[in-house]
């Protein structure tokens, strides 16, 4: 009776061997291999640079890998959400609002004199320039069409002389060809000595004078050589240029 047990048993863990090698030969004919995919962000260095991963799963603010029979857990960067994007945005404009703030504060001192914006401050020194006696040393001169100088000018006559005198730089002849041939600048950024013109558009200038800071400039029109405001109800401004080469006739 014994006997017969111990074989019944014996039979019964040769068909489960059987069975197990039967399903785990089923199953390896089955196995396909998994897609795989690389990974772009390892904070981990592997030495064969081949080696592939399986598809990560992404848990928020870690990758969690499972490769072969290991599992590796990497720190990734965090997603921008909308909600960050706003806090940098945010903090940068405030940033930029300080730095104004620290601009709209600053003061400038030239020989003594303590001046609250620089566009004062450059005009105070430009003063002092060459440039700026050659032109003021003409206010008053009456204003002829054609004029070149030295008595009589018109506005690109009067640019053209001053250069000419005071720094041995030529400039084209009419306000147009200045406007075109000289740097463009914006008015936001014009400093004296640059020269301001005039017009229905930039392909149709009519007028030009010379900026000498604090919103005037110097320029020869009907009333002669006078100092006036650029922004005038009579002007319509179109361009600005820093001359930074001589023409050559």
């Amino acid at each position: 009776m014994v006997a017969g047990s111990a074989a019944v048993s014996a039979n019964q863990v040769n068909g489960s061997q059987n069975q197990s090698s039967a399903q785990q030969t089923t199953e390896v004919k089955n196995y396909k291999e998994p897609k795989t995919y690389p990974i772009y962000h390892f904070t981990h260095h592997y030495n064969n640079a081949q080696n592939s991963l399986k598809k990560p799963v992404v848990y928020k603010q870690h990758v969690a890998v499972k490769h072969y029979a290991r599992h590796f857990h990497y720190a990734v960067k965090p997603r921008k959400t909308a909600k960050t994007v706003k806090l940098a945005a945010t903090s940068n404009s405030e940033a930029n609002d300080q730095n104004q703030d620290q601009a709209s504060n600053q003061t400038y001192s030239y020989k003594g004199n303590t001046y609250n914006s620089k566009d004062s401050y450059l005009a105070a020194k430009f003063t002092n320039t060459k440039l700026y006696k050659v032109a003021t040393s003409k206010l008053g001169d009456p204003y002829v069409w054609g004029g070149n100088g030295p008595t009589v000018f018109d506005c690109s006559g009067f640019t053209k002389y001053v250069y000419k005198n005071a720094k041995h730089i030529n400039l084209p002849r009419l306000a147009g060809d200045q406007y075109t041939y000289e740097k463009p600048v914006s008015y936001a950024n014009i400093k004296p000595g640059n020269l301001v013109f005039f017009g229905a558009a930039p392909s149709a200038i009519s007028h030009v004078g010379m900026y000498i800071g604090n919103g005037n400039m110097i320029d020869a029109q009907l009333r002669g050589v006078v100092i006036e405001k650029v922004i005038a109800p009579w002007w319509h401004l179109v361009g600005c240029a820093k001359v930074v080469r001589s023409y050559k006739y």
